[in-house]
């Protein structure tokens, strides 16, 4: 995870530092063509104010396109305050400003410069059950730097992942898919989906008899 953190720092820097670098020579080619320094003094302050402002005030910028309401104190909603508190101590990071949008979808999306100025933006549920921080039983980093939170509910529906695998030769008619349907559907209920040895067998030989 540090790795990405760190990656991530690199390619902001530089991303930021080759923005300054092109709007200058775009000036400075612009100056030269009409030979008027006055639009290289222009580039340099629209690099240099453009730059400041994205760093700074970029996570101000999409609370306000996000129409955001907060920062959220813990009287106001307490039980998203130990929601974000617990997944903070879990991942030892200091905790963020809590903001919400309305949104009846699930969402959440993260926002800021470093950890110190972080903002997190959720979306509460509006119906079911609202996700129990407490629930969390262990995390683990993946080598990618994926951060995955074992959870004690398996029922708790955060991830949905549909796939759909098409295999098998072209010439083969597009009804006949063979073993895709099976594989997709293994690959939806994250396993046999509760069937037993024997309704999976039957379900194995109906597909190779189709």
């Amino acid at each position: 995870m540090y790795k990405e953190i760190d990656s991530n720092k690199r390619n902001t820097f530089f991303l930021i530092f080759f923005f300054i670098i092109f709007i200058i020579a775009l000036g400075w080619a612009l100056s030269y063509i009409f030979d008027n320094q006055g639009i290289l003094i222009i580039a340099v302050i629209i690099a240099v104010t453009q730059s400041w402002i994205s760093y700074y005030y970029a996570d101000k910028l999409v609370l306000m396109m996000s129409r955001a309401r907060g920062p959220i104190k813990k009287e106001d909603n307490p039980e998203l305050y130990r929601l974000v508190e617990n997944l903070c101590l879990a991942a030892g990071l200091p905790m963020p400003k809590i903001y919400v949008i309305s949104d009846s979808a699930p969402n959440a999306f993260a926002t800021g410069r470093n950890p110190e100025h972080a903002v997190v933006c959720i979306s509460p549920h509006q119906e079911g059950r609202a996700f129990d921080g407490a629930c969390i039983i262990a995390r683990v980093v993946l080598e990618c730097g994926m951060p995955v939170y074992l959870l004690r509910d398996p029922e708790l529906p955060i991830i949905n992942i549909t796939a759909m695998v098409r295999t098998g030769s072209v010439y083969e008619p597009a009804a006949k898919s063979g073993l895709a349907g099976l594989t997709g559907s293994v690959m939806r209920s994250g396993g046999a989906g509760g069937l037993s040895p024997e309704k999976m067998d039957d379900e194995l030989e109906f597909m190779a008899s189709s």
